[in-house]
């Protein structure tokens, strides 16, 4: 088996054949054998000379080789199509085989728990929405919906952003009763974690706590 070669599903403006391995920090099934999710690559294969090794954190759609359920963190050995164009990198028609299991860090443990719940106790499109809000997380998130922001020019409102962390402060201020007010801050600190502390976040918690 390997993996098929065809036009990704996002328009990718160009392809190419990659190798690698890495750990798998959010999926979900896409269908019988199926998975889709993000993952952090460990591992370049250089055999492929032409190809440039691949961001850190990439998209990742395809069949599972393996057990139907698996861990966080778990290792993984893929083939696929990496895809450059219009969105953010990612590899599709992937042949992904299991490698054995590792560990997350809590923190990315904590990410897939919110994300996993935010699936369960939510319709499909108001999921995606919240984990595109919390966790940064777009591979959910109605390809329709994302073209309507971006045509109003509103995007930057489904990415995290500094100003999603000052609307959790107010609202934080506003409803946390007086006697858990202590829990503030380590609450700002639990919502930057979630957003996997991005530049425009660190700056805001820094700016509240200096403001503080």
């Amino acid at each position: 088996d390997g993996p098929a070669r065809g036009p990704g599903p996002h328009g990718a403006a160009e392809a190419q054949a990659v190798r690698l391995r890495g750990r798998l920090e959010t999926w979900s099934p896409a269908g019988t054998g199926q998975v889709s999710g993000r993952m952090a690559y460990l591992a370049w294969d250089g055999a492929n000379h032409a190809a440039r090794p691949p961001p850190r954190t990439l998209w990742v759609s395809g069949r599972f080789a393996g057990p139907e359920s698996f861990a966080p963190g778990t290792e993984v050995l893929l083939e696929g199509l990496l895809e450059t164009g219009t969105g953010p990198p990612r590899i599709t028609h992937a042949w992904i085989r299991y490698g054995g299991f590792g560990t997350l860090n809590p923190v990315a443990r904590l990410r897939q728990a919110v994300s996993r719940r935010l699936s369960a106790a939510l319709p499909a499109h108001e999921a995606g929405l919240a984990q595109a809000m919390l966790l940064g997380e777009w591979s959910n998130l109605d390809p329709e919906l994302r073209e309507n922001y971006r045509r109003c020019g509103l995007l930057h409102l489904l990415a995290i952003s500094g100003l999603h962390l000052w609307i959790w402060d107010a609202l934080l201020r506003r409803f946390l009763p007086r006697r858990l007010a202590g829990l503030r801050v380590p609450l700002l600190f639990t919502i930057s974690a979630l957003a996997r502390f991005g530049p425009a976040v660190f700056r805001a918690l820094a700016a509240i706590l200096l403001r503080d």
